[in-house]
This record gives structure tokens, C-alpha cells and sequence, in this order.
């Protein structure tokens, strides 16, 4: 009997270091070497250490970090994202607004020390629809801009049958510079 229960808390003590080292960030472990990967072409830093700062104790959709050169010197801020992509069934599925499910998606911003966008990159898509954007040539039209007031058709092309996934990015996109230019705020003050 002693064995089975010591047996049962060491099962137990890993499930939780496991789970403790996913909980770091609400992504998947697996696109933290995407993300990394984004981070040292954007910023030229081979290394760097993302701190996550809290942004909103409410948000589960969002990570928000610092990114930090070995010398502990602000490179810039970022921002992983899950949001909505294409409905189930896919985008000119008819459903009902009231219970429209959506295929989800990830997208990790990084902006520069100053709020500006730096670079956007989709870093998980997974619907049959709407892929387009992913496309680098897409995507480098949020580069220098700063979030809160871009809109579809104006600010950022849309693309037809990617309506859903456009509007979420840009929207998130739009969300996220409230976090962003509250830290980076901070952040001038203090210097």
C-alpha cells in the first residue's frame, strides 16, 4: 500500500511540474521556438529572455512579455494572441450569431520600446479558409504602425474570403495597443 501511494504522489508531482511549466504561457510550448525565432530576426538579437508582464488579469487570450537583451536592455514588448479565424465548417458556413463557432488561431505581435509595431506574424493556422494571412507580404503592412485605430479597407487591406480572420487580427491588433502603450508610457516615464 505504501508503495502504490508514494507511486501515485510522484505521478502526481510531475503531472504538476508539467503542467507549472506549461502554465509560463497560455500558448502551446511548441510555437515558443516560433516565437523566439520571430523575435531574434526582428530584433537581430541572438539572445534575449522574454519576462511576461500581466497585463490584464481578466484577458486569457493574451500573453504580453518584455523582451530583454543579455545586457537587460529593452528590445521591445510582445504579444501572443488566440483569436478567431473561419467558423467551423468554414466561412460560408450558416450558423446562427448567437452560437457561430470559429476555428481559432495564433498570432504573436512584436512592437518596438517606443509602441510601434515591429513585426506580426501568424504563427498558427490551422483553418482550410482565410490562410492568406499568413502571407509576409500581408503582414508587413502593420510594420510602424501603432494599433487602436486600424481598420479594415482603410489603414490594412482586406482579403476576400479571409474576412473573419482579417477583421480578428486587426481588431486584436487594435486591443493590444492599449496594454502596450500603457507599459511603454511606463516605461518613458521612468527613464
Amino acid at each position: 500500500m505504501r508503495n502504490i501511494i508514494i507511486s501515485a504522489l510522484l505521478v502526481s508531482s510531475v503531472t504538476l511540474l508539467s503542467f507549472t511549466q506549461y502554465s509560463d504561457y497560455f500558448y502551446p510550448p511548441y510555437l515558443q521556438k516560433k516565437i523566439k525565432k520571430q523575435i531574434s530576426k526582428t530584433f537581430d538579437a541572438d539572445e534575449f529572455e522574454m519576462i511576461r508582464l500581466v497585463a490584464d488579469s481578466n484577458s486569457y487570450a493574451h500573453d504580453f512579455f518584455e523582451i530583454k537583451s543579455s545586457e537587460n536592455k529593452l528590445i521591445g514588448y510582445g504579444m501572443v494572441t488566440l483569436t478567431n479565424g473561419c467558423k467551423i465548417g468554414g466561412c460560408d458556413a450558416i450558423q446562427h450569431a448567437d452560437n457561430a463557432e470559429y476555428e481559432q488561431f495564433y498570432f504573436s505581435t512584436l512592437y518596438n520600446p517606443n509602441g510601434e509595431i515591429a513585426n506580426v506574424k501568424v504563427v498558427e493556422y490551422s483553418s482550410e479558409r482565410g490562410y492568406e494571412i499568413t502571407a509576409k507580404n500581408w503582414l508587413k503592412q502593420f510594420i510602424g504602425k501603432r494599433g487602436g485605430e486600424l481598420r479594415v479597407d482603410k489603414e490594412i487591406d482586406g482579403i476576400s474570403g479571409a474576412t473573419v480572420s482579417v477583421n480578428s487580427i486587426v481588431n486584436e491588433v487594435n486591443a493590444q495597443q492599449d496594454y502596450v502603450s500603457r507599459v511603454a508610457d511606463t516605461m518613458t516615464a521612468e527613464r
